[in-house]
């Protein structure tokens, strides 16, 4: 009989990729971590690790069973997720994470979680999506508020469960005293563009905008790059141009034109994610609630075209 919890810690290993740092996540010493996987290839009658200097390399047969066992945490995580909401337990932790462009709006969705459940000490990281969906899978967090583009999807997980959140428009910020501010833009009208603001390099919000101005028949030429929106938009307004998503530009400072694409539309999706099976849990249950609150109170500028210089 394979023992689950062997089963879990070489799932942890495989995440995390070595046996010294899922020792560490385990609370274990390395030697244990790897007398316990020496015991599942017993019990499994096969080979599952083969070390490569310090790190360890997976065998085909490794992933088969790491495989069968993200459906049996997931089942296991279904049965707490159950108990708990039949005793109408919430726990004494919810760890969330979101980007920086949700993340400023998570006071309101805090405020009613501790009222809430007074009891649960309710704590957020600012993390970007890789990095948040990285720990939810290895069970640093209970709940990761992630996002995805039309143009660059992620790819689905078996271990994740998505709730969709809102949609927001990707949108032209130019300079107001632009010759297009004020007018209907395309992105090919941007061709010769030689003050353009992108994301960091290796980033899907980098992605999106590259591949959107392929859609329109031209690579933009970086004059600058920036992780934050509010620096980029203080670019843009000093004479850049750049594309940005909805959440960015629902205050945008003064000095700064908006417009919808004409010729390539773009989205940003954003979704929490959870560990699939836990969604039922009480705390976990009313955090989405919250969340959709105030994503849909987020969302009615989009729906109705209220931003300021926006245009179907």
């Amino acid at each position: 009989m394979l023992d689950v919890r062997r089963m879990r810690i070489l799932r942890e290993v495989a995440l995390r990729g070595t046996i010294a740092a899922a020792a560490e996540a385990l609370h274990m010493t390395g030697p244990a971590v790897s007398q316990h996987l020496a015991a599942l290839e017993r019990e499994s009658g096969t080979k599952l690790v083969e070390r490569e200097g310090r790190s360890v390399r997976l065998t085909a047969a490794a992933r088969t069973l790491i495989a069968h066992t993200e459906t049996i945490l997931a089942q296991l995580e279904a049965a707490e997720a159950d108990l708990a909401a039949g005793e109408a337990r919430y726990g004494g932790e919810l760890r969330l994470a979101a980007f920086p462009t949700f993340a400023v709006l998570l006071a309101p969705v805090l405020r009613a979680l501790r009222a809430a459940m007074p009891g649960v000490a309710v704590g957020v990281r600012e993390l970007e999506p890789e990095q948040s969906l990285a720990a939810l899978r290895v069970g640093d967090l209970e709940l990761a508020i992630a996002h995805e583009y039309d143009h660059v999807p992620r790819r689905g997980e078996d271990a994740v469960q998505r709730v969709e959140l809102l949609r927001e428009p990707m949108l032209v910020a130019l300079p107001e005293d632009h010759p297009l501010a004020g007018e209907p833009v395309a992105l090919a009208d941007l061709v010769g563009e030689p003050g353009w603001v992108l994301p960091v390099a290796g980033s899907t919000c980098h992605e999106e905008v590259v591949r959107m101005c392929a859609l329109a028949g031209f690579a933009p030429r970086a004059a600058s790059q920036a992780h934050d929106y509010r620096v980029t938009l203080t670019l843009v307004r000093a004479g850049g141009v750049a594309v940005v998503p909805g959440l960015a530009v629902l205050e945008p400072p003064e000095g700064v034109a908006l417009a919808a694409p004409a010729d390539v539309a773009g989205q940003r999706v954003t979704f929490a994610a959870v560990r699939r099976g836990s969604a039922r849990r009480p705390s976990i249950a009313r955090a989405l609630e919250a969340l959709r609150e105030v994503s849909a109170t987020a969302a009615a500028p989009f729906a109705w075209g209220d931003i300021d210089g926006f245009r179907e």
